[in-house]
This record gives structure tokens, sequence and C-alpha cells, in this order.
């Protein structure tokens, strides 16, 4: 009954405007200073309060709503970014945006972020989108065109979920990839378990090689950091540097940065 009251209220949550973006910071791991955001869809739902992911993208995908909302996504994420660039003259600051597999097959997506970049007059280089499906860079037809009418664009692609069975070496190979993410279980036990210690340290000098850039999701801990730190990992994410939070908040910690605080400095809770 929750599922279909849920599907019944996803339908109008767009018009409603209950679909809200929050964003986590992704630090660059030499420097500590914040260079980039992933947007994470949250829907206030009226009854159940905030609602993550996990609870309505099942039903978004087999239902349809996948293409109208993810089209909110990168229309919302991308003027926030513009916004964010200009108030704190931070013209390299980036977004990671997730993609569906549903979204890749879909022609009108390379449309969509077209029209969101001329929006906002970003910089292509700033958007990052993300797949979290290795399979799909070894498919042909509609996701395979997508892929590089996207890549016509300037944005950025990524590969979510790396090191875990599905997204292997393969898919790094043709050229698609600009950076990607390690797997957050390989990470959540990187310091009691050496094959994980072995599989990141492979990945990233393998990624060192291919010129492509690694991100670390789900630190939680500062001898996780130090070990990626170690590894030559690239961009760091997780709670240990901060927690999602609403773009009020992004704005406050932005505005701190610049002042010279990094969030790391700050020991955010």
């Amino acid at each position: 009954a929750q599922h279909e009251e849920l599907e019944v209220g996803l339908r109008h949550a767009l018009v409603r405007d209950e679909f809200v973006l929050h964003y986590q910071p992704r630090i660059d791991l030499t420097t500590g200073r914040l260079i980039g955001l992933e947007a994470l869809l949250r829907w206030q739902h009226p009854r159940f309060g905030l609602l993550a992911p996990a609870r309505f993208l099942p039903i978004l995908e087999s239902s349809g709503l996948i293409h109208s909302a993810g089209e909110w996504v990168i229309q919302t994420a991308c003027r926030q970014l513009a916004g964010w660039q200009r108030r704190f003259e931070l013209p390299d600051l980036s977004i990671t945006i997730n993609l569906s597999p549903q979204q890749l097959m879909h022609k009108r997506l390379v449309e969509v972020v077209a029209t969101a970049l001329t929006d906002s007059a970003l910089d292509p280089g700033c958007i990052e989108l993300e797949i979290g499906d290795g399979d799909i860079v070894r498919k042909r037809g509609t996701e395979l065109e997508t892929l590089r009418g996207l890549r016509k664009l300037g944005v950025r692609l990524s590969l979510d979920h790396f090191g875990t069975r599905d997204v292997s070496f393969e898919s790094l190979d043709n050229g698609f990839v600009d950076s990607f993410v390690l797997d957050r279980n390989l990470v959540a036990d990187i310091m009691e378990n050496d094959s994980h210690q072995r599989i990141v340290r492979a990945a990233i000098a393998m990624a060192r090689g291919l010129d492509i850039e690694v991100t670390a999701e789900g630190i939680e801990t500062v001898s996780q950091l130090e070990f990626l730190k170690s590894c030559d990992c690239d961009l760091a994410q997780g709670f240990l540097i901060s927690r999602p939070m609403q773009p009020e908040k992004v704005s406050a910690v932005l505005r701190s940065e610049i002042a010279g605080t990094s969030l790391l400095a700050r020991g955010m809770p």
C-alpha cells in the first residue's frame, strides 16, 4: 500500500515542487580543498518526510518518471552550480550528477544536458555525469550513441562502483571514461582487508596510466583518508568530510573555504 501511495505521490512530486537536491562535498586529497559536489536527490514527502533515493528511485525507474525527474535534477544542479561559481568566484567548482541506465537509453538526454549548459552558461568540463552500470560501455546502440553525444558536449563521464565484479578494466579501455569512483565496499573495510588494499592500489595505479581521475566515497575515518592519500587517490567524499547538505549550508561552507577554513580543519559534524 505504501508503494502505491509513493507511486501516486511521485506523479505529482515535480509539479508540487517536492523534490530537493542535497549536495555532498568532494575534496582534493592533496590540498584538502573543496573542489566538487555530488548532487543527491531527496523527496520531501508530505506524509513520510524527507526520503532518500533508495525509497523511491526504483519506482521512478519502473514508472518511467525517471526522465522528467532526471531532467529536473540536471537543470537544478546546473543552475545551482552556476550561482555558486559566480557568487564565490570559483570557476572550477564542479558538480557530479548520477544517471540511471534508463536515462542513457533515452535519446533526449543529450539535448537536456545541452540545454542546461546553455541556460546556465557553465563550462561543460565542470559537469560530471556518473554512470552506475559498468556494462553500459560495452553495449552498442542507443546508450553508446548517448555517451558519444554527451562526450561531444564536453561534459565528463564517470563510472561508479569501480572495483566490483561488473565494472572491469575493459570498460575503461574505450576512452569514454574520465574518472571512476571506487566502490564504497572497498573503502569500508580497507584498513582491515589486505585484498581490498591491493585492489585499490592497483586500480589507482592503472587510472594514473590511463589519465583517469579517482574518487573514493564513503570515507568515515582519518585512517581511511590517510591510506587513500598514500595511494595517490585524487578526490575524497564521505561523512568524515561532510554529510550531504542543503544548498544554503553549501553556500556557508564555500564562504568559509574562501576565507581559508577547509572542511577537514573544521571537523564538520
